[in-house]
């Protein structure tokens, strides 16, 4: 499982030194993707200015769509982003359920051959079937842990209703982060806590068939704090995921009596 993160744009991250520093250390430290809010400055133009400084990493947009919004001219927005890019663009879209579909229809349009990755977050029975049926995926957010797996499970099952292959959809998961000193004791929100227990929530994600988890820091953050505070829970989630590979090559070398 690949994990991204959201530094950029928001709180003291909001300056275009603090946006160039962010892309450049998420790719340095060998982050699979950076990603930017919905917010001021606008996403498209952070990426853009995200692209022009990185070759690696790939670039995601969290959007929020509403009926004021304007889809060709964002579809166009995001073609830019793409082209820059050399094709590393990502999105996430969020919008509510009775909207029309004209923002993925711009989308598709505005692609000649291959685009972007496009996955819907949301949780309501519209949303999901939505994603089963033309997303290339779900980016929920906030979701209990609990729940994850058997959701995902049945938007796999419902693309398959709709013909499609569920092997081809992508799980992105949307971490708020909460990092404590200490850790936390008793029940706790899913990633709140220490790194370890942050690590062991990402852990969880990754047996729920996540694809990737993009983590996002809570707090007005510098980039130092917001990069060492990745930095931990990725270090500590790394170490579960090599000790799982040793636990699972041993059992392998071991013959069955």
């Amino acid at each position: 499982m690949r994990i991204g993160i959201s530094v950029a744009q928001c709180g003291r991250l909001a300056r275009p030194a603090a946006v160039i520093a962010a892309a450049r250390a998420a790719e340095q430290l060998g982050y699979s993707s950076v990603w930017v809010c919905d917010s001021v400055p606008d996403p498209t133009g952070v990426l853009a200015a995200t692209a022009a400084v990185t070759t690696r990493v790939r670039l995601g947009a969290n959007l929020r769509v509403d009926a004021g919004r304007d889809p060709a001219g964002l579809a166009r927005a995001l073609a830019t982003v793409d082209v820059l890019s050399e094709g590393r663009l990502m999105v996430v879209v969020d919008m509510a359920d009775d909207l029309p579909e004209d923002v993925l229809d711009a989308i598709d349009a505005c692609f000649e051959g291959s685009r972007p990755p496009v996955l819907l977050g949301g949780r309501s029975p519209a949303v999901l079937d939505r994603a089963a049926r033309r997303a290339d995926g779900w980016a929920p957010a906030g979701i209990a842990l609990d729940d994850l797996a058997p959701t995902w499970a049945a938007i796999r099952d419902r693309a398959a209703g709709h013909g499609r292959d569920p092997d081809a959809l992508r799980l992105v998961v949307r971490a708020g982060v909460v990092l404590t000193g200490p850790p936390l004791a008793g029940d706790r929100p899913a990633y709140a806590g220490d790194a370890e227990q942050v690590a062991d929530d990402v852990d969880v994600t990754r047996g729920a068939g996540a694809d990737e988890i993009v983590l996002r820091l809570d707090g007005d953050l510098t980039l130092d704090e917001a990069l060492d505070g990745y930095a931990r829970i990725a270090e500590a989630a790394e170490l579960r995921a090599v000790r799982a590979a040793a636990r699972r090559s041993l059992s392998a070398q071991v013959p069955l009596r």
